[in-house]
């Protein structure tokens, strides 16, 4: 295990990792997060989830720390919602994406200035959206809203069939995209430079401190970077095996759970 010191920063994941199924903030974090930023610790959230989808939660723990969110491919402020960083996706890479996938069994979303547009009809888009919270904008042909760069497009599929779009993009785009399987029916891509841990890293410097004074915390493959990169890398107790194999700590707490026994481990 990486020396233990004092944190300054506890970045989490927030699906899967905070998140169960139920999307609310359970008052035994809010009261652990209170705990840590009174100890000096300041807590924040690494997230694919769009900004505006984040930021909600965000103000209702009171945090003050600019928030990672589309894994890694935004950081903003959620007090002042100032951009700190922002790494968009190349238009002619995601142009690409597009017509590769036009007419596949996928599910397509870009998200572009903290909104997402689909080419797919609401009624099999709204259980996503409902879990987002935010509202989608239908659009006849995606490559319409390629008039920019888009920050990140998602694929929503079953497994198989994301497994075997990640192998084609891969294998296709070597080097020039960030892959991501926040989930197995998830695929999201972003500029290569992308990833919870280039933006914890990035994070740190704007705050002045060093990521080994960092706890980062989460349960799926593309927390693993930000896992690797902190000082304390945790993987939640729900976590995937493959999250748990790199981490220096394995929270025996399941989801919101496992953070507060992070917290009160190593902070309180």
């Amino acid at each position: 295990m990486k020396d233990l010191r004092k944190y300054k920063l506890i970045v989490s994941d927030l699906d899967g990792t905070i998140f169960d199924q139920t999307y609310t903030l359970a008052a035994e974090l809010k009261e652990a997060v209170i705990k840590a930023r009174g100890r000096g610790c300041e807590f924040t959230f690494a997230t694919g989830r769009l900004y505006p989808s984040a930021v909600q939660y965000a103000r209702e723990l009171g945090l003050k720390v600019p928030l990672i969110t589309y894994n890694g491919a935004l950081i903003r402020n959620p007090v002042t919602d100032e951009t700190m960083m922002e790494v968009p996706l190349p238009k002619g890479k995601a142009g690409e994406i597009v017509e590769l996938t036009e007419g596949q069994p996928v599910m397509r979303f870009i998200f572009r200035d903290d909104i997402v547009f689909t080419d797919t009809e609401e009624v099999f888009t709204r259980p996503y959206a409902d879990a987002l919270g935010v509202k989608f904008v239908y659009v006849r042909r995606l490559a319409s809203v390629l008039d920019k760069d888009p920050i990140m497009i998602t694929l929503r599929a079953e497994p198989e069939e994301i497994k075997k779009w990640t192998t084609i993009f891969r294998d296709r785009f070597a080097g020039q995209l960030y892959l991501a399987n926040s989930r197995p029916f998830f695929l999201d891509v972003a500029h290569p430079k992308v990833s919870k841990g280039f933006a914890v890293a990035e994070l740190c410097r704007v705050m002045g401190i060093s990521p080994a004074e960092t706890i980062a915390i989460g349960d799926e493959a593309n927390d693993v970077e930000m896992m690797e990169r902190a000082g304390l890398g945790v993987a939640v107790g729900n976590a995937a095996a493959g999250a748990k194999r790199y981490a220096d700590y394995v929270a025996k707490g399941k989801y919101w759970r496992g953070v507060i026994e992070v917290i009160e481990k190593f902070v309180l």
